[in-house]
């Protein structure tokens, strides 16, 4: 989990007469099965079941936990097992893709150090979302229900925002547009700091601390895609992905000796410093290298593996 949350949506299937195993994400799937005029609107149904899955999970937690603290658990267990009957029913067989390695860190660096960047942060900021939101809303009194609400409602922001965000980076300079999400990332991580905790502003600052976070990620991997090579491509976003899920995976190791010092609140304090970082790198790569014209329109689309990064392009 903390290497790479999204592994929670993958389907694993193993080609028994090869012996190898190999994982696609549900993307992988509908980008095969849909053309090109069907593709996008596939994909934005996804999405929208995606997040709004998620949605209903949290806001379901206090009904469940009322039943049984091991309630969710079983519940997730049911739904884990009948989201097999497709793939054990349906006679379908898994994408034929070749492989292509990714760029390594170091390379997109040199390439595109604001895309890098912007995916490292997005994945420690991500990470932290997961993780660590539901421990510090429950450290400072929340009960079940209402985590699973404020939870609802940062997924919600998350779904809601990335597909203004997205219009508006294909408009303007994407770093700029980064350079934007950080510094309001940091502004409603000092609002929650700063003002109280009174239930309908707190849920309206997670709308918003959500939907910025969530919207990075895909900003800077746009980005990146107009730096990169027609070639290139597949192996940018590869490499893009590789660096979100370093981020991730760091993102409580270090965050959460600073909540354990700090408080609860220290996640919203490292939530500060990490957008003021940000912020303050893409300032000056805005002033220093200017970004080019969008060459890659922006699509509103979860992370992917490999394969299903390569299918896509």
């Amino acid at each position: 989990f903390f290497f790479k949350q999204k592994t929670a949506y993958e389907i694993y299937q193993c080609d028994w007469s090869s012996d190898v195993c190999s994982s696609d994400l549900v993307e992988s799937w509908l980008l095969l099965v849909g053309d090109t005029k069907s593709r996008g609107r596939l994909l934005a149904i996804y999405m929208i079941a995606l997040y709004g899955s998620i949605m209903l999970a949290q806001m379901s937690l206090g009904a469940m936990g009322s039943v049984a603290e091991s309630a969710p658990f079983m519940v997730a267990g049911v739904l884990g097992s009948m989201a097999v009957l497709p793939m054990a029913v349906l006679p379908k067989t898994a994408p034929d893709v070749g492989h292509a390695e990714p760029l390594m860190p170091q390379d997109l660096v040199r390439m595109t150090p604001a895309g890098a960047i912007g995916s490292f942060g997005s994945g420690v900021g991500i990470a932290a979302v997961y993780t660590l939101l539901p421990i510090y809303l429950q450290r400072e009194g929340m009960s079940v229900a209402q985590v699973g609400q404020l939870m609802a409602s940062a997924i919600c922001g998350a779904m809601a925002l990335q597909y203004p965000v997205g219009r508006w980076s294909d408009r303007k300079d994407r770093q700029t547009v980064l350079l934007a999400l950080s510094v309001g990332c940091a502004a409603v991580s000092l609002a929650v700091l700063i003002l109280p905790s009174y239930p309908p502003l707190l849920m309206g600052l997670m709308f918003l601390i959500g939907g910025g976070i969530f919207a990075i990620y895909p900003v800077a991997v746009s980005h990146s895609a107009d730096r990169a090579e027609a070639g290139e491509l597949v192996r940018v976003i590869q490499g893009m992905l590789l660096i979100n899920s370093v981020g991730s995976a760091i993102s409580p190791l270090v965050i959460s000796p600073l909540m354990n010092r700090l408080g609860p609140s220290g996640l919203f304090w490292a939530f500060v410093v990490l957008h003021a970082g940000l912020a303050s790198f893409f300032l000056w790569r805005r002033n220093s290298h200017p970004s080019p014209t969008s060459a890659a329109p922006f699509a509103a689309t979860a992370q992917m593996t490999p394969i299903g990064a390569e299918i896509r392009v």
